[in-house]
């Protein structure tokens, strides 16, 4: 999920996405898209103004698409395609 609109370089509008929290809390996405990066690109991506900083799901990242390892090492995470 990410909150600022300038991140993506392909966003449809008109996928709004309910999202459970952590904190049991709902929100809903103004929509769905790709975010290019340095190293490549995430898909089904939600647009979230309201959230304070972007948030990666781990579940998605090792458990959809091509499967992937994620490992947190300190001010970074590392995100590897498990071939």
């Amino acid at each position: 999920m990410m909150e600022r609109k300038k991140s993506f370089s392909s966003l449809d509008n008109d996928k709004s996405i309910p999202t459970q929290m952590g904190d049991d809390s709902e929100i809903i996405s103004k929509g769905k898209g790709i975010v290019k990066l340095e190293h490549g690109m995430f898909f089904y991506v939600l647009y979230v103004p309201s959230l304070p900083s972007h948030l990666l799901s781990v579940f998605q990242m090792t458990h959809t698409g091509v499967p992937n390892r994620v490992n947190f090492i300190s001010n970074d995470v590392e995100i590897i395609e498990i071939a």
